[in-house]
């Protein structure tokens, strides 16, 4: 089988020739290249789909390239200045007031993270916010998909990466402590902001819907510690239901990101009917067994995607022989592999030596025949 045969049969529920190895190298990739440590087999390689391509992976991937253009509504401008190196502040100006934001890149991590975030007060910014929501609209770049989806080829499958539940996008935009406080004491006009955001949402689902790509992903870091049940329920189950019955009604593949803990949401993730989590991590990091989670939830289109977290990606002493040994055991529980993924959890650590890749590599195709 192909790349593409393979992950197309394992989204089917079909039996694979053997476990995909499909291992989301973006951060790893990025960091090595920030640094000039990229070793000599990638060394030329521009991003880190080249760099899957020169493995030989099977890319099953959202970091294949950006499908998404912002269009804001009249009245909205956006603005940008470097504070310093690292450092950026962003502006948003609406007929209801400015909104700014400070980014900063850690290239240590070779990842961002917010240090000043859009909504700082509540009743000062609420007109800005929900203007904004109301009159920004996500368009699908089908052209620039259709590129990304030939330049992968017969190594893979292209997921369109997309937006995020309401939960999410109040985070971003608010803070995780002050979303979590306004949730409770404004629910009526952050209800209103929810169903604006899944309506936008909706509309981009559609235009994917009608198009070649093989599915889409919810950007979301899914995980019981913060989409605890009662605010998944409050929050995410309409909106993963709803975008799921467009994606759905069209064949297409339906999945969100998910970077923590999840068994007690299981259930749920049945419920709504999500097609796969990516990179969920399993005990001790996670809380899930693949094979059990797999075998148990009750929606048989449902994929489990994972198998490699930090923990056995930055083996050090007899690298090798753990990998291998921990690779075996993990696929005796998982074979035939059907519905399942070899993948990061959430993603490849940076400190993975690179052998250790390779070894995992080796060990996916040693073990994981059928």
């Amino acid at each position: 089988m192909t790349g593409r045969e393979r992950l197309l049969a394992v989204a089917e529920g079909r039996t694979p020739d053997r476990a995909p190895f499909a291992p989301n190298i973006g951060q790893w990739f990025g960091a090595h290249k920030a640094k000039g440590t990229l070793p000599a087999e990638l060394a030329d390689c521009t991003d880190e789909v080249d760099a899957m391509k020169r493995m030989g992976c099977d890319i099953f991937s959202r970091r294949c390239g950006h499908f998404v253009t912002i269009r804001r509504g009249n009245g909205i401008e956006a603005a940008s200045e470097k504070l310093d190196a690292h450092t950026t502040r962003n502006v948003l100006r609406t007929p209801h007031g400015e909104l700014s934001s400070v980014s900063v890149f850690q290239p240590e991590s070779h990842t961002s993270y917010e240090r000043e975030h859009f909504w700082k007060d509540f009743e000062k910014e609420y007109p800005a916010i929900r203007y904004l929501t109301e009159h920004t609209a996500y368009e699908f770049d089908a052209n620039a998909h259709r590129a990304a989806d030939a330049r992968v080829g017969d190594d893979g499958l292209a997921i369109v990466g997309a937006q995020q539940t309401p939960l999410k996008y109040f985070i971003q935009l608010a803070g995780a402590e002050n979303a979590m406080v306004w949730l409770a004491e404004y629910p009526g006009a952050m209800r209103e902001l929810a169903e604006l955001h899944v309506e936008r949402t909706l509309a981009f689902a559609r235009q994917v819907a009608n198009g070649d790509a093989f599915g889409m992903m919810s950007m979301d870091n899914l995980c019981s510690l913060f989409y605890t049940p009662r605010l998944f329920d409050a929050w995410c189950r309409d909106y993963y239901a709803r975008i799921g019955q467009v994606l759905h009604a069209r064949g297409k593949f339906w999945c969100a990101h998910a970077c923590g803990r999840v068994s007690t949401l299981r259930n749920r993730v049945a419920d709504v009917q999500l097609d796969g989590l990516e990179g969920t991590p399993h005990a001790p990091l996670g809380d899930i067994e693949l094979a059990r989670f797999r075998d148990t939830i009750a929606y048989d289109r449902h994929v489990v995607w994972g198998g490699m977290t930090c923990h056995e990606q930055e083996f050090a002493a007899d690298a090798r022989g753990r990998i291998h040994a921990f690779v075996k055991g993990l696929f005796e529980t998982l074979r035939p592999f059907h519905r399942f993924v070899f993948s990061s959890a959430c993603n490849t650590s940076i400190r993975t030596p690179w052998d250790n890749l390779r070894h995992f590599q080796d060990a996916c195709y040693a073990h994981g025949r059928n």
